[in-house]
């Protein structure tokens, strides 16, 4: 799956995604494709988005995986902000960055995002 149908899944699976963006997994997390919900604005500027996009999965993500040897495979991971929620999860060799809208339960959005993937 290419990241543009990974991305059209997603914002396909729950109506509370406000943005994704996809990126390399390794080594350098460079930005593949993102874009935002038709209709919803960003809350930040498109430089700090697309800049925190390539840059928070190697700060959260990488210092999280060095525990995976003994904890498992991660299987997403969160930051909740008073205006929205960030997971990041990975997809077939992507890593996926997604907002949320604040107070959504993420677990329920990320199962109905595996479905529509076809990973669960």
């Amino acid at each position: 799956m290419d990241p543009k149908e990974i991305i059209g899944k997603i914002l396909s699976a729950d109506k509370s995604v406000r943005y994704v963006g996809v990126v390399d997994s390794k080594p350098e997390y460079g930005l593949l494709h993102s874009r935002m919900r038709d209709g919803v604005k960003s809350l930040t500027p498109e430089k700090t988005d697309r800049d925190f996009t390539q840059i928070i999965p190697l700060v959260i993500l990488g210092a999280a995986q060095k525990l995976e040897k003994d904890l498992g495979k991660i299987e997403y991971s969160i930051v909740r902000y008073r205006k929205l929620t960030l997971a990041f999860f990975s997809v077939q060799g992507y890593t996926v960055t997604m907002s949320v809208e604040p107070g959504i339960p993420i677990l329920p959005v990320y199962e109905r995002i595996q479905k529509a993937l076809g990973l669960a």
